[in-house]
């Protein structure tokens, strides 16, 4: 598992890992800026109505959360991008006749598995924290401007919502990435693989949102948002993250079967 982890941070070291992480600081930055420039007064929501509604207001901006308000909603998109990431890698591999002289190096697949996934995650994670530092110096630029108080963002408040947005969105973000990995596994095709994942996550879930009252509290790509944002969605962030442990043990237990068992050809 060390060995392909060490391979995959190698690889990772190019211009499209490079491109990923600027990607997640842009979301980020102008996320933060925008809620800043919009923000009045009275409460709004971005995203009203869906799971991953987050609200804004100046005096909520002023509160302890206020400087990761922009980075969890840039977030949520951010968290599309390891999706389609995790998608293009691992299927990737298929396409590319890469997997077969990797597995002739280490036939023990799921230490493969669990060493590209790793150190995936480790890229995803990097990206978040990056993400976060950029949006909360913009936010503190952005709050000069628009005359917020900056008093409750430093303390043990502002710490503590601070590391909370992080490792809501370090999850969700995983579980995103957990989607496109599995269809990636399971369809071996990078367009294909992106097609059905993204078809799901968005449209169909999408759909049946408007279609199905309980929707958001049994459906994956619903319930990150609802993560993401910290809150839950319609159900508490703590049943949020239970159903989704169940779907990860679900779905990480057919990726691994599949890709343990299923012949691969170069």
């Amino acid at each position: 598992m060390i060995e392909a982890f060490r391979a995959e941070l190698l690889k990772l070291r190019g211009r499209s890992a490079a491109w990923v992480l600027a990607t997640m600081v842009a979301f980020s930055v102008l996320a933060t800026a925008l809620v800043f420039a919009t923000a009045g007064n009275s409460t709004s929501m971005f995203s009203g109505g869906r799971p991953g509604a987050v609200s804004v207001s100046l005096p909520g901006l002023a509160q302890a959360s206020g400087p990761t308000r922009g980075f969890v909603i840039g977030a949520g998109f951010a968290g599309v991008v390891m999706l389609v990431l995790f998608a293009v890698s691992f299927a990737g591999e298929y396409s590319h006749g890469t997997l077969a002289n990797l597995l002739l190096a280490q036939p023990r697949r799921l230490r493969v598995l669990a060493g590209k996934t790793g150190a995936l995650l480790v890229l995803l994670t990097t990206g978040f924290l990056l993400a976060e530092i950029a949006g909360i110096a913009t936010a503190f630029v952005m709050a000069q401007i628009q005359g917020v108080s900056t008093s409750a963002w430093i303390g043990v408040d502002g710490l503590r919502a601070t590391v909370s947005a992080f490792g809501d969105t370090v999850l969700a973000g995983a579980g995103w990435a957990m989607l496109g990995m599995v269809a990636a596994v399971l369809l071996r095709s990078v367009p294909i693989a992106l097609a059905v994942a993204l078809a799901w996550v968005f449209p169909f879930e999408n759909i049946l949102h408007n279609a199905w009252a309980s929707a958001d509290k049994w459906m994956p790509g619903l319930l990150l948002q609802g993560l993401g944002a910290g809150t839950g969605g319609s159900v508490s962030w703590t049943r949020a993250g239970l159903v989704l442990l169940v779907y990860v043990a679900i779905l990480a237990g057919t990726a691994s079967m599949s890709f343990s068992r299923r012949d691969v050809t170069a």
